[in-house]
């Protein structure tokens, strides 16, 4: 005779298993239907270097292409005027580019403020015919105008 071979169940430890993969990571929404607040997303305001390399970048991207801009805009704008009056209007929006650019690449809080200022101070460097207060301090009003819709949601949506 053969001596008795031993078997083992796998059904002891294939549900243990099974019980081992089937139980999900605890994500926010399973939390909240749990009962269980899930935890607030804060935004880290805290300016790294790299944060203010980027804005810069864009600011003085921006800079340039305004400064680039103001060679060519009286044209355009002077037929969009005749055409309708106001409807030149539509060529400004060209300026606040710089701001909401800034803040959804660089997502920090005062990227807009900081791009827009910065991108006015350098057209204002360069020159132009609108001086000081129509860079620099449009610039500064652009940038808190960008700056004031994402602050309205609380720098939670970026899309």
């Amino acid at each position: 005779m053969s001596a008795p071979t031993q078997h083992t169940t796998r059904n002891s430890t294939s549900t243990a298993t099974a019980a081992k993969e089937t139980t999900a990571p605890s994500t926010p929404a399973t939390q909240r239907l749990q009962g269980v607040a899930a935890p607030k997303r804060r935004t880290n305001a805290r300016w790294r270097p790299i944060d203010i390399t980027v804005a810069s970048v864009i600011a003085v991207a921006s800079g340039l292409v305004f400064w680039m801009f103001d060679l060519v805009v009286t044209a355009p704008s002077a037929f969009l005027e005749g055409l309708v009056p106001g409807l030149s209007g539509l060529i400004s929006g060209f300026w606040y580019i710089a701001g909401p650019l800034a803040i959804i690449i660089v997502r920090k809080p005062g990227a807009a403020i900081y791009a827009e200022t910065i991108g006015g101070l350098l057209e204002l460097a360069l020159g132009n015919q609108w001086g000081f207060s129509g860079s620099l301090v449009a610039g500064l009003v652009q940038g808190v105008f960008s700056e004031l819709v994402f602050a309205i949601v609380m720098y939670r949506m970026w899309n």
